[in-house]
């Protein structure tokens, strides 16, 4: 339930540009309302002032940090340090522009099945009526014999479309994600945002054109996508990386196409495009690292939706996920002899003070070769809290919120994926934290 007190309140932290009135105000939040309620409140007054009715070529990542501060904070065990990421995420997203609240309308009473209204969605959706078409798509989420379709619904209209780095699913596909978090029911106002982002921003379907060409040439049969559960090899995903860092797009949708005929399941083959995209991350040059933590960001957040897609869909995703990671590649500036993470690195005996000293002072190696001790020796923990502490001291502006949901990717992915890729994994986020910029004014402040 909303409290109006501390909606209003956090509503006018988001005005406070002085670092110190926002750090004094946030502090005292923290101290007069239970961290749940904070966050919850601070998603649902962030959602309802986040909007554009004219969408420029970047838009807000705010409440995406946000999101990403919510999900890390588990993974945190020093307490005096555990508000941190929700701190740097509320003060990120204070620094972007706003608009007046909106008003949510709510969603309709009685409504008949999703086949029977798709045409109705679609004409909102055509014609840019946001508040209809969310007021839609509400009402058949509401719906448990309904929710699964009009998600698959969603999904094939966003991922279609790579308007602006892909946003349009990044940001339908997170929200929803935070949606399913124990105690966030009844939250469908997080998901205005991804809606308004989804009707209103331009299109960019220039992928889709060349997917739906390739596959009207290259048939499979989508429901045997279901019944595969083979897992890629090393040499699978070796030469999927060949084909996704040459640049030839032809080879990249080929190698997808041989690997699905093999049988190998789409989790497994999302979990090698995560390991190529953490392999972008460590050899991409450090101007250029955002696009790369993009790219990261970009196949996890696909394949945490895997449960709910349809065959049709996760061919699909496969296809327009390796075609991403590769334009990602592009605009990361990988050099020629920078094309595969090999791992070659000396553990060297530390603990967690010593990792955080090399990463504070910049010393890639040194860090690296503690992260592969520390790993060995098992205390993934401390590990993982160390990190995420990490990367939230950076303020949330330098990547745009990009490097808090590029850990919490990295630690999820490292959680789930196969035992011999999650060093790799690690060593990726853990360079990028060493040689990254180090902009921690805010953590500073908040440490006098």
């Amino acid at each position: 339930m909303m409290n109006p007190e501390l909606s209003q309140r956090i509503e006018t932290l988001f005005g406070l540009k002085d670092p110190g009135e926002f750090l004094s105000s946030i502090l005292s939040l923290l101290s007069d309302y239970p961290y749940e309620d904070i966050a919850r409140q601070s998603c649902f007054v962030l959602c309802s002032i986040l909007h554009k009715d004219a969408y420029p070529k970047f838009v807000h990542h705010g409440f995406m940090g946000l999101i990403a501060a919510i999900q890390s904070r588990a993974y945190i065990k020093n307490d005096t340090l555990k508000n941190l990421p929700l701190i740097q995420a509320l003060r990120y997203a204070s620094l972007e522009s706003h608009k007046p609240r909106v008003s949510f309308q709510e969603p309709l009473d009685n409504l008949l099945p999703f086949n029977t209204v798709k045409d109705l969605l679609n004409k909102s959706i055509k014609d840019q009526d946001i508040q209809k078409a969310y007021s839609l798509i509400i009402s058949l989420m509401n719906q448990e014999s309904e929710r699964t379709q009009v998600l698959n619904y969603l999904y094939n209209i966003s991922l279609r479309d790579t308007f602006n780095l892909g946003h349009k699913s990044i940001y339908l596909l997170k929200s929803l994600e935070l949606c399913e978090e124990p105690g966030w029911e009844n939250c469908h106002p997080i998901l205005f945002p991804a809606i308004h982002y989804l009707v209103l921003a331009p299109s960019d379907r220039v992928f889709d054109q060349v997917i739906t060409e390739y596959t009207d040439q290259n048939k499979i049969d989508h429901n045997s996508l279901s019944q595969n559960d083979g897992l890629i090899d090393q040499q699978g995903v070796s030469s999927l990386r060949k084909a996704i860092l040459s640049g030839d797009t032809q080879d990249i949708l080929n190698r997808v196409f041989h690997l699905v005929g093999e049988g190998i399941g789409h989790s497994s083959l999302m979990d090698g495009l995560q390991l190529i995209a953490g392999d972008i991350v460590y050899r991409s040059h450090p101007k250029y690292w955002l696009y790369a933590l993009h790219g990261f960001n970009y196949v996890s957040t696909i394949q945490s939706s895997k449960e709910i897609l349809c065959n049709e869909l996760k061919l699909y995703s496969l296809y327009m996920t390796a075609l991403y990671l590769n334009w990602m590649k592009g605009k990361a500036r990988l050099t020629k002899d920078q094309c595969s993470l090999s791992v070659d690195i000396n553990p060297v005996k530390g603990d967690i003070h010593d990792l955080n000293k090399a990463i504070d002072d910049s010393k890639v190696e040194s860090a690296c070769n503690l992260v592969t001790y520390l790993w060995e020796q098992g205390d993934l923990e401390s590990l993982y809290s160390a990190l995420v502490i990490q990367t939230a001291k950076t303020d949330g502006r330098i990547y745009f919120a990009h490097d808090l949901k590029y850990t919490y990717a990295t630690i999820r992915a490292v959680e789930e994926g196969p035992h011999a890729n999650q060093l790799n994994l690690l060593l990726s986020l853990v360079k990028f934290l060493a040689a990254g910029k180090k902009s921690r004014g805010f953590y500073e402040l908040l440490r006098k």
